[in-house]
Formats: structure tokens, C-alpha cells, sequence
């Protein structure tokens, strides 16, 4: 029996090097990678995995991943997600 070919991966788009972008789009790279470090700072004090966040918001753990790296904004349902956890813990309902 043939083994079946090992799967190929397209690399994906290459990053823009920093001098073609324009200061505001350098600034709001900047913003969005504090903002996901931000988000995975509260989901780690949240007690909250990369994958209970996903499950939560119907999102593999790589798109979780792209929030908290800074590819890709968070969108306010995650964050919500992640402060209702903190505020039950606090309040001892978790």
C-alpha cells in the first residue's frame, strides 16, 4: 500500500517591512499587539486556557493565538467572555 504524500503548506503572506507601512498603521500595530497581550494577560488570571476561550467563542485556538499576538484584533465578545470569568471567580461562583 503507498503511503500518501505528506501535505503541503503554503507559507502564508509575508509581514510588510516596517518602512512601507504608514505611521498610523505602524501605530495601530503597535495598539493591537499591547491589546492582545493585554487579553492574554486577563485570560491566564481568568485561570482560562487558549482552548476553553476558543470553545466559548466558536473559534479554534489558533484565532485565539492571532488575538494575542496582535494578527488579529479581539473582538469584544472575547474579552467579555474572559471579564464575566475574573468577575465570577472573584465573587466565588466558579
Amino acid at each position: 500500500m503507498e503511503k500518501p504524500s505528506p501535505k503541503k503548506v503554503r507559507p502564508g503572506p509575508k509581514p510588510l517591512p516596517a518602512e512601507v507601512l504608514t505611521e498610523r498603521q505602524q501605530r495601530r500595530l503597535v495598539e493591537r499587539k499591547e491589546d492582545g497581550a493585554a487579553f492574554r494577560a486577563e485570560r491566564e488570571a481568568a485561570g482560562l486556557t487558549r482552548a476553553a476561550v476558543a470553545d466559548a467563542c466558536g473559534v479554534g485556538e489558533s484565532t485565539v493565538r492571532a488575538w494575542e499576538t496582535g494578527r488579529a484584533g479581539v473582538p469584544p465578545s472575547a474579552r467579555k467572555f474572559v471579564e464575566n470569568t475574573i468577575s465570577q471567580k472573584k465573587n466565588g461562583e466558579a
